[in-house]
Formats: structure tokens, sequence, C-alpha cells
């Protein structure tokens, strides 16, 4: 375990994000994260299917500054006395576009 932290702990990371684009403006943006438990107790992976149970409850909904995305493709696996647990959170965003100054005229030659 890095950065000197102490037992129990969560390591969270942004796996994945792709965007793709649809009409008018909107995005469909694919988000997949990890989260990481590092037990401390000496049954570890008791410890381990019971941190579960609360990260299905707790990342099935989150809130965003407007509205909320609900996770899905949750799971994990345990490896080594660890908890690798992942989730998508996959949402359409909009992007307003800059208003482009139009061009006034268009000159071509024609052969």
């Amino acid at each position: 375990m890095k950065q000197g932290t102490e037992k129990p702990c969560f390591f969270i990371k942004s796996e994945s994000v792709c965007e793709i684009p649809f009409p008018m403006g909107r995005y469909f943006r694919e988000n997949i994260f990890s989260v990481t438990y590092y037990p401390e107790g000496e049954n570890k992976n008791r410890e381990c299917a019971s941190v579960l149970e609360r990260l299905y409850r707790c990342l099935d909904y989150i809130s965003l500054p407007d509205g909320s995305a609900r996770g899905s493709h949750m799971g994990c696996t345990v490896d080594d006395e660890l908890l690798k647990f992942t989730v998508h959170y996959d949402m359409f965003v909009y992007k307003s576009k800059e208003p482009v100054s139009k061009m006034e005229r268009l000159h071509y030659n024609q052969k």
C-alpha cells in the first residue's frame, strides 16, 4: 500500500472515460471507476464481503451537482485479501456551442 495510509482504507480511481457524440449537442459519456478496499481485521475475506454489500448500496445512486447518476455493471473480485470493486456511471451530457461569427460573403472560381 502506498502513501503511508492506515488500514482500513479505500482508493478510488477513474479507470476510463469515453464520450460518444449524439445530435443536438448531446454526448453519451461512459465513466468507469474502480474502488479498492484494504481491510485491516484478521478475517479479511469476511470483512471484504461485508464492505461489498455496503458498496452495492452506497454506489447504486450518487449525487451530482445537477442531479444524480445510477451505477451499472457493478462487480468485484477479492484477490490477495483486497476487494476490487468496479462500477459504471453512464449518462448523457449537454455541451453548449459557443456562438460563431458568420461569413459575410463567399467568393469562388468555377472552372
